[in-house]
């Protein structure tokens, strides 16, 4: 970065901090002031001690849809006060802790999920019965389950239950864990957890997967390994990837979260399941954007989606990394296009009757 660099990191975070739900006019008044990037992590964690302030006076007052709202975007404020350049692993946790306790005022059908190797929050859709699909939620290098409320609020709009994933390197196990090339793993050990009763009398219907970034990379090694995901959407995912090819920028947050650079340049050149894309036949939709600075080449959505045999590809051309910058172009039909897959539909009963005979 260069010597503006503040205000181009700003401006580079800005499309992916509103689609997750901050203010527009908020962010342009936080970040405008900035003079330099050592001032990022302070400027962003006051602005969620602003809402974490509301939210409790809210509380106290009764006011508990205003106490949830701030307590909300408190959280987003914490996660992205976590952000490149410095890493801030502490707004981490407040970010959980701030999610959690939005979700604890307004969603009682919410649980939080956890392992040895993941942390997550499982949310379930209004009047869910014994069981309804699940949704996985992965996000990138320096992705965390704070930054998916809003892609889970759509889901959850379809019926289907969520569960954002933080896994080693991310979110709430940042800085503890270093990122593992063995995602599935941890993806198949979450879902052990659900299925096993982390809401008593409920289980999975169908699972699927929606992953961005690296975790459009860790959803594919999910579909390949993990025979109960059904169906799974990639947003500006890639099928293989190499050190040397990262974007700077990339090479910083991985350096980060590995602890060494070392072990990111070990980690990175890991990142290879081009040989597995021919064998995965579950429905796999692709999203790219056509102006993605962080994710290019070769093996990539058009390539993944060219390969796998019942994949579908959609390019945004000014779509930005993870395709935030233009949500309406690819979010709703997403989420129409897995709850399709994965909502069985009701069999009506003269026709079971009929076909019991």
């Amino acid at each position: 970065m260069t010597e503006n660099a503040a205000a181009e990191l700003a401006a580079a975070t800005k499309s992916r901090a509103v689609a997750a739900g901050i203010d527009v006019y908020e962010y342009d008044q936080v970040t405008g002031s900035l003079q330099d990037l050592t001032e990022w992590p302070a400027a962003f964690r006051g602005a969620a001690e602003r809402h974490r302030s509301a939210a409790r006076e809210a509380q106290d007052d009764g006011r508990v849809i205003t106490a949830a709202d701030n307590y909300r975007l408190a959280s987003l404020w914490f996660y992205f006060a976590g952000a490149f350049p410095s890493p801030d692993f502490a707004s981490y946790r407040d970010a959980a802790e701030t999610q959690q306790a939005a979700l604890d005022l307004q969603d009682a059908r919410s649980a939080r999920v956890v392992g040895q190797e993941f942390v997550g929050v499982l949310r379930l859709p209004p009047g869910y019965g014994d069981t309804v699909p699940l949704v996985i939620l992965l996000g990138g290098a320096d992705g965390a389950k704070e930054e998916s409320l809003a892609v889970s609020d759509e889901l959850i709009r379809r019926g289907l239950a969520t569960l954002a994933l933080d896994g080693p390197g991310q979110g709430e196990l940042a800085g503890s864990r270093p990122p593992t090339q063995d995602f599935a793993a941890v993806v198949s050990a979450a879902l052990d957890a659900t299925f096993a009763g982390t809401v008593p009398g409920w289980s999975p219907a169908a699972v699927g997967v929606l992953g961005t970034s690296l975790g459009g990379h860790y959803a594919l090694r999910s579909l390949a390994a993990e025979p109960r995901i059904r169906a799974a959407v990639v947003v500006s995912g890639f099928a293989t990837a190499s050190w040397a090819a990262m974007h700077p920028y990339v090479q910083s947050l991985m350096t980060f979260r590995a602890g060494s650079e070392q072990v990111a340049r070990e980690f990175a050149d890991s990142l290879d399941i081009t040989a597995a894309i021919p064998a995965i036949t579950q429905s796999l939709l692709l999203v790219d954007g056509g102006q993605d600075a962080l994710v290019q080449g070769d093996f990539t959505g058009r390539w993944i989606a060219s390969t796998a045999p019942n994949a579908e590809y959609r390019l945004v051309p000014a779509g930005d990394h993870n395709v935030a910058n233009a949500r309406w172009e690819w979010l709703s039909r997403a989420a129409d296009w897995l709850a399709a897959r994965l909502i069985t539909p009701a069999v009506p009963e003269s026709d079971a009757a009929a076909a019991a005979r």
